[in-house]
């Protein structure tokens, strides 16, 4: 039991990561990674 909820926990993880990457590459590929990190920390920060 304790093995199955490791091993989804650590599928969801990567799940997680990968759609990261894939928007901050499809971003990136539109120029638009710099902005859209400055909105994201001024989001944050506010």
């Amino acid at each position: 039991m304790k093995n199955e909820i490791k091993d989804l926990a650590s599928r969801a993880k990567t799940e997680l990561v990968n759609t990261i990457n894939f928007v901050v590459g499809t971003l990136r590929m539109q120029g638009l990674t710099k902005k859209v990190i400055a909105l994201a920390l001024i989001a944050f920060i506010s």
